[in-house]
């Protein structure tokens, strides 16, 4: 590859294209992957930004994933509105990258961490609010605690796998509260 394709911005319709090798072959995702990965990332971020915007919630989804591949702190502040998007599906998909790319958070600026308790203590969809509390626990903000202990005492909401909120946020109190043990003893 080249210094200038490497620093080289892709158009929409290199994206859009790029999308669509995403999902229709399994064995060019890695490459497609690489080929978001190669692009000058700040043009590549604004352009995958738009997309954002869509009406097609996979777009908005690969569109979100993308941007957090690329630079997690920068895309924050993309996604977070995601959380009050009015499709479950486009929330999901805020509450997995936002557990994917958990502790990588700034926790000072606490942003996520709120976005996230709302979701848990208001979103109608139980998976959401599954996600969401995953999440937290990824974060790990004792600043979630209250919100989480809500939803371990009061949400009887399950995904259809039979994985209930009440459990999950359980479980992120519990890797809140308890200290890391040490790696090596």
């Amino acid at each position: 590859m080249s210094i200038q394709e490497a620093t080289m911005s892709p158009d929409i319709n290199m994206i859009t294209d790029l999308f669509s090798k995403l999902h229709r072959n399994p064995e060019e995702r890695a490459a497609t992957l690489a080929a978001f990965r190669s692009f000058e990332p700040d043009g590549t971020i604004r352009k995958l930004s738009e997309f954002l915007r869509q009406d097609d919630r996979d777009m908005i989804c690969d569109a979100a994933y993308l941007i957090m591949m690329i630079n997690p702190k920068q895309g924050t502040s993309l996604i977070l509105p995601l959380l009050k998007h009015d499709s479950g599906t486009v929330r999901s998909c805020a509450c997995w990258l936002f557990a994917g790319y958990g502790r990588s958070f700034d926790r000072e600026n606490g942003e996520v961490t709120k976005g996230l308790q709302n979701v848990l203590l208001t979103d109608p969809a139980e998976d959401v609010r599954l996600k969401a509390a995953y999440a937290l626990e990824s974060i790990g903000d004792p600043a979630a605690l209250p919100a989480l202990q809500h939803a371990a005492e009061n949400d009887k909401g399950a995904d259809w796998e039979g994985r209930t909120v009440a459990d999950a946020a359980r479980k992120a109190i519990e890797r809140i509260t308890t200290p890391p043990k040490p790696r090596w003893s």
